[in-house]
């Protein structure tokens, strides 16, 4: 048996309750589809069937709001590695720049067009402040900027 949820227009699995691998169980899933597992080794798979239908129906709410941070975090993880993208070439081409960054430190990024991510950023910060590391913060603004380009330009001159 299992939870399926439709989120932005796609289907996701979130829990499936099987009796496969050696005995009733629970399937936890996540977007990237790993998985907690429980075992229900006290249940025989006549009282796993009529625990996965309650446990689903009490708590669908839970299971989807779970697999959901997941998708949040995981969209983070890759919108965090697109700045950190940017930061490397910036710090590879400016020496100043990576003399200022502590070592060990912890980069979070703080983005003003994206305040989502930047608040999940301080939140982090506090985490890692309460394992007693020392996060490095780094501002991203965008700006316009002009630059001029040169584009080859070909003239055919004489032909033979």
């Amino acid at each position: 048996m299992q939870y399926l949820a439709e989120m932005a227009g796609t289907w996701h699995a979130i829990a499936r309750f099987d009796t496969a691998h050696g005995g009733p169980h629970i399937d936890i899933l996540t977007p990237g589809r790993t998985k907690e597992t429980i075992r229900l080794k006290e249940l025989d798979n006549r009282d796993a069937l009529t625990y996965a239908l309650t446990d689903i129906n009490d708590r669908w709410e839970f299971y989807r709001a779970r697999y959901q941070r997941s998708m949040n975090r995981e969209d983070q993880f890759k919108r965090n590695h697109e700045l950190f993208k940017l930061f490397m070439q910036h710090a590879l081409e400016s020496p100043e720049l990576r003399e200022l960054i502590p070592q060990d430190a912890d980069l979070l990024f703080l983005p003003d067009n994206d305040p989502e991510l930047r608040e999940a950023n301080l939140e982090l910060a506090k985490t890692l402040r309460a394992d007693g590391k020392r996060p490095a913060f780094v501002k991203v603004s965008y700006v316009a900027e002009t630059r001029t380009v040169l584009v080859p330009k070909m003239e055919l001159l004489e032909t033979a």
